[in-house]
């Protein structure tokens, strides 16, 4: 339970807040003149406040969730609306015309089916129902995946010369099978927060008044890290349970609408896997880049490059260096609202450990350029043996800065947990206490 009693403050506007952002954000994407987009912007800026600093209810992990997603569309609209010229211009959409096999199209099936082509639309010139669809689908694709701006090799499918890691599965060819694979990742969801759950449970530090993570001994401060075990299997079966639903909802439409079936490995091709695969955390680069979700890619670049732009620097490396320390100061800002709607303080730890981040960032392209101009010859396996215990070293040391404010407000203890885990962490907690 929390420390102290939360009284909720104004907690029956919260969700009608939420659904004004919501269609205030569509709203403003869908908007056919600037000023109007900006004026629209300004509204959920004030309602987005209003939530954050007006707003609390007694469910601290609700609060967490809802004040990290509002801060997180704000900074995504300053993108869209705040620092692009003409978000209906600048931002296009790849288009592909679908396979058709309505019967609109037999005289054109006889020659074979159509070929896959690329079309820009010019959405400024639409009515306004069409706008809004594209305004929706804008909105909703966090990845940009079907976008100019999708984030690179999300939508590749493994090869069996392939080198890399890869979650990616092949293509499904019938609904069955698309369903079939979202089962069996559902489960891993389910294995995963199970696991990352049970041992939270089993630890003392994450109980609200439980030791301070830094007072455990040396060999098990890494059991902070069961915590990004829990939340990557939330946050992935949230993913793979939309993307069912939108899938089958797709293909229901395309039936209702009598325009042809739907391609089935076009529809899951919208929907690649969220988080990489664990194999490729050997360097903290790489846990950001590549195996964690890249949701918030595209604007934290933008706000990136337009600090770059406004400090006029010219040259690659200090671009890169500027993009870098902006792109997760812009995160850290968005996290640590995040704490704010649950502490109502700003003893919060999210900008500590997110700004601590490109520091680690750096050190490796230091440590890689000493490597390189020393003309060094390190063995894969050792560069890979000695890269996972840095990532495990540093995840271990930082993490707990930003977990620790949160669990001893109640955090942990206040949000949901099966009756399964309990029982399991009830079983093992004696055993564990062993080798405290």
């Amino acid at each position: 339970m929390p420390t102290t009693e939360r009284i909720p403050t104004h907690a029956n506007l919260q969700i009608p807040i939420v659904v004004s952002i919501v269609l205030l954000s569509i709203l403003s994407l869908a908007a056919r003149t600037q000023l109007l987009r900006k004026l629209i912007f300004a509204t959920i800026l004030f309602l987005s406040y209003f939530w954050l600093w007006k707003t609390q209810s007694d469910n601290l992990v609700g609060d967490y969730s809802l004040g990290l997603w509002a801060a997180t569309n704000v900074f995504c609209l300053n993108d869209f609306v705040g620092l692009c010229d003409d978000v209906q211009k600048v931002v296009v959409r790849k288009r592909k015309r679908a396979t058709v096999t309505g019967r609109e199209d037999n005289a054109r099936q006889e020659n074979g089916k159509k070929e896959h082509s690329e079309e820009k639309e010019e959405i400024w010139t639409r009515p306004f129902s069409r706008r809004l669809q594209w305004a929706f689908e804008l909105w909703t694709a966090k990845r940009g995946v079907g976008w100019e701006h999708e984030v690179p090799g999300l939508r590749a499918h493994p090869t069996s010369n392939s080198p890399a890691p890869s979650l990616r599965t092949p293509r499904p060819k019938t609904l069955l099978g698309f369903i079939l694979a979202k089962i069996i990742e559902l489960a891993k969801c389910g294995l995963l927060y199970f696991i990352g759950d049970v041992l939270m449970q089993m630890n003392p530090s994450f109980q609200t008044h439980g030791p301070l993570f830094t007072e455990q001994v040396w060999w098990l401060r890494p059991t902070v890290l069961e915590h990004v075990l829990a939340a990557r299997g939330s946050i992935n079966a949230t993913y793979v349970v939309g993307s069912v639903l939108w899938v089958v909802g797709r293909l229901v439409l395309s039936g209702i609408s009598g325009k042809g079936k739907e391609d089935i490995g076009d529809l899951s091709d919208e929907w690649p896997p969220l988080f990489g695969s664990f194999l490729e955390a050997w360097s903290v680069r790489n846990v950001w880049r590549r195996v964690w979700h890249q949701m918030m890619r595209r604007f934290l670049l933008i706000h990136g490059g337009f600090v770059a732009d406004t400090l006029n620097a010219r040259s690659k490396s200090l671009r890169a260096f500027i993009s870098l320390y902006t792109a997760f100061f812009v995160s850290a800002t968005i996290h640590y609202l995040g704490d704010y709607a649950v502490l109502k303080d700003w003893t919060g730890g999210s900008m500590i450990f997110f700004m601590l981040q490109p520091v680690a960032i750096t050190l490796e392209m230091v440590v890689l350029r000493i490597i390189r101009t020393t003309g060094m010859r390190v063995p894969r396996w050792m560069a890979k043996a000695f890269g996972y215990t840095w990532v495990l070293v540093w995840f271990t040391a930082t993490l707990s800065v930003w977990v620790e404010p949160l669990v001893r407000a109640g955090f942990m203890e206040d949000g949901w947990h099966g009756p399964v885990v309990l029982w399991f962490a009830e079983k093992l907690r004696p055993e564990a206490a062993k080798w405290e």
